[in-house]
């Protein structure tokens, strides 16, 4: 028998009821962020692996030219200092772009 007190228990009882099926839901939610951020946790631990893995260039691709031209160097003299160190720099960026080429083919990096 309802009495005319237990209105408000039922109405408990239903607000209780609706606030425990939100945080089933919740609780889904929050399961499935979870789980997605694992997986790209666990996608950039794999990415940071492999970046480990590659190699260093050569100490040649990091080195820098200076054409070596003096204060009182006369102008032909100073054109022919210039030209030869970027003959050089220039030697020095196609060896280092075989060596990146070679390692990409390497990867399957066509």
């Amino acid at each position: 028998m309802i009495s005319k007190n237990s209105g408000p228990r039922y109405l408990a009882l239903l607000l209780i009821s609706l606030s425990l099926t939100g945080c089933a839901t919740g609780d889904r939610a929050r399961l499935s962020a979870a789980k997605q951020a694992e997986a790209t946790a666990q996608a950039t631990r794999n990415a940071l692996q492999e970046a480990a893995k590659v190699p260093d260039k050569p100490a040649d691709c990091r080195s820098t030219e200076r054409s070596g031209v003096k204060l009182n160097d006369r102008l032909d003299i100073a054109l022919v200092k210039t030209d030869r160190a970027l003959s050089r720099a220039n030697a020095r960026i196609a060896r280092c772009w075989a060596w990146d080429e070679t390692y990409r083919k390497g990867l399957g990096n066509d």
